[in-house]
């Protein structure tokens, strides 16, 4: 375990020092969007696997010139400091190291799960990270209007000009096929259910249109903004089998 440990370290201090290239890994999307036939954020994602941020940023705005990227990603709202993306980073870190050193573990059935932020981080990741096979936001999935424009909420939550773009339930394509059980509190003054239902219809609708409606599902507790442990771990097992 120690072993395992040290490897995690020395692989985290190898992102860091990725981290610190910004600039070159700017350029570098820069050039993978213009030589690439990608029309949409799934296909450069798919593509390239690159980071969300990026692949929103220079596929769906390609008129963009390099200092208005560097503004919105590199600039006061730094997007790799407050806005998730090193949480998702670590996840898909895990997910490497769980398979390459942690073979008593299963994963090709990985679950990743989490609330509030850690929804939102667990939303994001699915979308970029097809190895996740079930994912479960909590008191996250929301429509923007309804929940981190109306509303004052942490950093973590916000992406710049992302609702110029498309809405949160507009990702759920992404996650298709793939299971996804979105969980929201009836009475959540932070994600009001009204957006949270208009975000899953939405997801509802892609997901059949992929021909798997089955693979996607809403459940409600009956209170605030909180993790409701027992229906969320009873869909859990009914999409495990």
């Amino acid at each position: 375990m120690i072993d395992i440990l040290r490897q995690i370290n020395k692989e985290k201090n190898l992102i860091d020092q990725e981290l610190e290239q910004k600039d070159e890994r700017l350029e570098f999307y820069r050039a993978f969007f213009k030589n690439s036939s990608c029309t949409t954020l799934n296909d450069a994602i798919s593509a390239n696997h690159c980071d969300l941020a990026i692949a929103i940023i220079l596929n769906l705005s390609p008129h963009l010139s390099v200092e208005d990227v560097k503004e919105v990603v590199y600039g006061n709202e730094d997007i790799f400091a407050n806005l998730n993306f090193q949480a998702i980073s670590d996840i898909t870190r895990l997910i490497d190291i769980i398979q390459k050193y942690l073979p008593m573990l299963d994963s090709e059935n990985i679950i990743c799960l989490g609330n509030s932020g850690g929804g939102t981080t667990t939303y994001y990741a699915a979308c970029i990270d097809e190895r996740i096979k079930i994912s479960v936001p909590s008191c996250s999935v929301c429509t923007y209007e309804d929940s981190i424009v109306a509303m004052m909420h942490c950093a973590c939550n916000f992406i710049p000009n992302i609702a110029n773009c498309f809405d949160m339930g507009d990702l759920g394509g992404i996650i298709a096929l793939r299971k996804l059980i979105v969980v929201n509190g009836k009475n959540d003054p932070v994600f009001p259910e009204k957006g949270v239902k208009k975000s899953y219809e939405l997801i509802k609708k892609m997901y059949s249109y992929a021909g798997v409606p089955e693979n996607c599902s809403l459940v409600t507790g009956d209170g605030g903004h909180r993790f409701y442990a027992d229906i969320a771990w009873q869909k859990i097992n009914e999409f495990v089998g």
